[in-house]
């Protein structure tokens, strides 16, 4: 999924699995220029809080790793973006 933020620019975010039972998604900033990776990270989120992003079998709905997909661009601006 593709977030633009506009103080902190282009992100694009998966999921990654990782053989835990966590949500991580993957997060990489893009340069300005949208093209050349800056940097990237994992965001890991605990299962019972991801749980509630997920339907009655257990798979991630799409508005759910939106959701997820905002807050690991949001805590990663946040430990990464901001002084």
């Amino acid at each position: 999924m593709i977030i633009v933020d506009s103080e902190y620019g282009k992100f694009e975010t998966s999921l990654v699995d990782d053989g835990t039972l966590d949500t991580v998604v993957n997060v990489v900033r893009y340069a300005p220029n949208g093209f050349h990776i800056m940097s990237e990270s994992e965001i890991r989120f605990l299962t019972e809080y991801a749980a509630e992003y997920r339907d009655k079998n257990g798979t991630m709905t799409d508005k759910g790793f939106e959701t997820l997909s905002e807050e690991a661009v949001e805590a990663y601006i946040e430990q990464y973006c901001i002084d």
